[in-house]
């Protein structure tokens, strides 16, 4: 599988969790299994013969920033460094607001 093979499943993941469908924790785990079987699997894409290349640029820059919040979201708050962590609050902002990045210039 490719990141473009996963895209649907990528989006119905953050839209999930934005709808309050599974908790942080749920959401880190299997966001990180997601984007780790992409990351593996990556070679397998022809991008100079794949006519959807930009909208894997977009989904990527999706991906990477999400990855990047679910690697400093502390879910325990007993030894939170706020210089460099993110509440779970922080998160789920932070997964909203890339996913309406992402979804703007989709649609442009």
């Amino acid at each position: 599988m490719t990141l473009i093979l996963n895209k649907e499943k990528f989006l119905m993941l953050i839209e999930g969790y934005l709808n309050d469908k599974f908790d942080t924790e749920t959401f880190i785990h299997d966001f990180l299994e997601l984007w780790r079987e992409d990351r593996d699997n990556t070679t397998n894409l022809d991008y100079k013969q794949n006519k959807a290349v930009s909208e894997n640029t977009l989904l990527s820059e999706l991906t990477n920033k999400v990855f990047s919040s679910c690697d400093v979201c502390n879910l325990d708050n007993s030894s939170f460094d706020d210089e460099v962590e993110i509440t779970e609050k922080q998160f789920k902002e932070e997964v909203k607001l890339a996913l309406k990045e992402y979804e703007q210039k989709v649609s442009h």
